[in-house]
C-alpha cells in the first residue's frame, strides 16, 4: 500500500491510481550491470548535490530510501495513468502535455532557443523566485551569461548560432519597455517569421497601449505569471483582447492546486492558448522560503538548482484532472529534468557546431566526441596510408602534436579496424563566453569565444574499440545503435558514467 503520509496537499489523492500496475511499463529493472551503474550514478549525484548546496543541505528535507521508493511508485502510477489517457510525451518523456505546445516551447526542445534576460529589476517579490533580489540598480541585457547591450550584436549572435526562438525575460521586462521594444523590432526586422519571439511578464505594468505597441513591434506570444496577483486573470484577459497567443505560465505550487484548477475553465473562455506548469526548485536565494513550506527536495543529475518533489506531483495531477474533465486548454508540464537535459544539451550543441574540428563529432547530449588511435608510430603511419587509399578527406584525420595519437572521424574507423591499436575516447564540454582563448567574430565586429573543457577520457582496447564503433555505426552496420534500448545498455556497460555524455536519457529522473 502506498505511504500517503510522504505526500502533501493535493498529492494525497494519489491513492486513486493504485490499480495501475507499473512493473513492466516505466522501469528497466532486472539488468544487473545497468542497476549497478544506476546505483553508482545515484550515489555520485547525492554527493554532488551535497557539495553544490553545502550552504543549505542540512536545512532541506530529503527522502529516506524507503520514502523515495514509495514516491517513485506514486509518480509511476500517475505517469501510467496519463499514458493510458490523452497525455502526450515529447523530448523522450521528460515533457508531458495535453493538446499542443507553444511554438516557443518547440524551439526550446529542439535546442534552437535563446533566453534574453533583459533586466534584473522586478515589481514583485514571489516566494519561489530563484534570482538574487537584493541587488540595487539594473543589469544589462544578457543571454547565456553574455551581455548584449546593442540589439544588433544580439541579432548577429542569433544568426551565427542558428537560433529560431527568443524568450525575453527579466526581472520584469516591462520595467525596461523602450529597451524591450528596440530588441523585438531589431529581431523581427532581421528574421521576420523565421524567429518566434515571446515575452515573460507578471503583468503588473501591462495595459492595452503597451500590448498594441508590442504587437506592432512583432511580438508573437506573451506569457503571464498570475501567482503574484493571487491567480487573478484580469491582466490575462486584457492581453487576450490584444494578442493572439497568450499563455499562462506558473510554477506548480502544491498549496495552490485547487485555486489554479478553478482558473482553467475561465482561461479557456477568455482565449488563453496554453497553460505551462514548471517545477519549483531551490537556489541560494529562495531555499528558505521553500523549506518553510516543508517541501521535499530531490537529488538530481543537475546537482543545482534543487527540484521539489511535491511540485512535480502537483503538475502531473493537474494534467490528470484535465484529461478526466476533458479540458480543451492545452497544458504543458516543463519538468526540471527536461530543462537540465534539453536546454543544456542545446547550448552545448550550438557551441560545439562552432568549435569542433573535422575529425570530431557531436553527441546527442551535445558534447564533442574525439576518437584517437594510440599505438606504435608504424601502426599510425599505416593508418594514415589506409585512410588516404580509402579517400578519406584530410580534414577528417589528424595527428596530435606529439604524433603519439591519430584522431579519426568515427565514420572512417572501419578502414583501420584491423590495426592492434587502443582507442582513446575523449568528450569535451563546449560553451560560448565573452572571454577566452578561441575567438569567433560576429558580423557586427563583436568577438565571442568558444571554450572547451575535457569532460571525460577513457582508453579502450581493440575489442572494446570495435564494440564502440559498432554502436556508433549501428544503423549502417545492421547491429544495435544508440537509437535502441539494447544499444544504450551496451554503451552504458562499456563506458560507465561516460555514457551519459553520449545520449539523453528517457523519461523523468529517478527520485532519491
Amino acid at each position: 500500500m502506498l505511504r500517503l503520509e510522504i505526500l502533501t496537499g493535493p498529492c494525497s489523492f494519489i491513492h486513486r491510481f493504485r490499480d495501475y500496475d507499473t512493473r513492466d511499463s516505466l522501469t528497466n529493472e532486472g539488468r544487473c550491470p545497468i542497476l549497478l551503474q544506476k546505483m553508482h550514478d545515484r550515489q555520485r549525484h547525492i554527493e554532488n548535490t551535497r557539495q553544490y548546496v553545502g550552504w543549505a543541505y542540512p536545512d532541506l528535507k530529503w527522502f529516506t530510501e524507503q520514502e523515495a521508493a514509495a514516491a517513485n511508485e506514486a509518480r509511476d502510477r500517475l505517469l501510467l495513468y496519463l499514458r493510458t489517457g490523452a497525455a502526450k510525451r515529447a523530448c523522450k518523456g521528460s515533457k508531458i502535455f495535453t493538446g499542443t505546445i507553444s511554438p516557443g516551447c518547440v524551439t526550446c526542445g529542439e535546442g534552437t532557443w535563446s533566453c534574453l534576460m533583459l533586466n534584473s529589476r522586478c515589481t514583485a517579490r514571489c516566494f519561489f523566485c530563484p534570482q538574487e533580489r537584493t541587488v540595487k540598480g539594473d543589469r544589462p541585457p544578457a543571454a547565456g551569461g553574455i551581455a548584449f547591450e546593442d540589439p544588433a550584436e544580439y541579432v548577429d549572435y542569433l544568426e551565427r548560432f542558428g537560433i529560431k526562438g527568443v524568450g525575453i525575460s527579466g526581472g520584469e521586462p516591462l520595467l525596461a519597455f523602450n529597451r524591450l521594444l528596440s530588441f523585438i523590432r531589431r529581431i523581427k526586422g532581421s528574421f521576420g517569421s523565421g524567429m518566434y519571439v515571446w515575452l515573460y511578464t507578471n503583468g503588473d505594468l501591462l495595459d492595452g497601449p503597451k500590448l498594441e505597441r508590442l504587437k506592432e513591434a512583432g511580438l508573437d506570444e506573451i506569457r503571464l505569471d498570475i501567482v503574484h496577483r493571487k491567480y487573478s486573470l484580469r491582466r490575462v484577459e486584457i492581453a487576450c483582447r490584444h494578442m493572439h497567443n497568450v499563455t499562462v505560465e506558473v510554477p506548480a505550487i502544491p498549496e495552490d492546486y485547487q485555486r489554479l484548477r478553478e482558473c482553467i475553465p475561465r482561461m479557456q473562455r477568455i482565449g488563453v492558448k496554453h497553460l505551462n506548469l514548471h517545477q519549483l526548485h531551490a537556489t541560494a536565494h529562495n531555499y528558505k522560503n521553500l523549506t518553510r513550506r516543508n517541501y521535499t527536495f530531490l537529488h538530481y543529475p543537475s546537482n543545482y538548482p534543487v527540484p521539489v518533489y511535491e511540485s512535480e506531483m502537483t503538475a502531473l495531477m493537474q494534467l490528470t484532472e484535465a484529461i478526466d474533465g476533458r479540458v480543451e486548454l492545452p497544458i504543458n508540464y516543463c519538468s526540471h529534468i527536461y530543462k537540465y537535459r534539453y536546454q543544456n544539451s542545446g547550448a552545448r550543441r550550438r557551441a560545439a557546431a562552432q568549435g569542433r574540428q573535422g575529425f570530431e563529432s557531436i553527441t546527442e547530449a551535445g558534447y564533442i566526441r574525439r576518437l584517437s588511435l594510440k599505438g606504435p608510430s608504424r601502426d599510425l603511419r599505416r593508418a594514415v596510408r589506409t585512410l588516404r587509399d580509402a579517400g578519406c578527406p584530410e580534414a577528417l584525420y589528424a595527428y596530435n602534436d606529439a604524433k603519439s595519437e591519430l584522431s579519426i572521424h568515427y565514420s572512417y574507423f572501419s578502414s583501420v579496424s584491423d590495426l592492434p591499436c587502443d582507442l582513446v575516447l575523449r568528450y569535451f564540454d563546449v560553451r560560448v563566453s565573452s572571454q577566452g582563448r578561441h575567438p569567433i567574430q560576429l558580423e557586427s565586429g563583436r568577438t565571442l569565444y568558444i571554450e572547451r573543457q575535457l569532460a571525460a577520457m577513457k582508453q579502450l582496447d581493440p575489442a572494446q574499440r570495435n564494440e564502440l564503433l559498432g554502436l556508433l555505426m549501428g544503423d549502417k552496420g545492421g547491429g544495435d545503435s544508440l537509437q535502441t534500448d539494447s544499444g544504450r545498455h551496451r554503451m552504458a556497460m562499456l563506458l560507465g558514467p561516460s555514457a551519459a555524455l553520449e545520449f539523453i536519457e528517457e523519461g523523468l529522473a529517478e527520485i532519491y
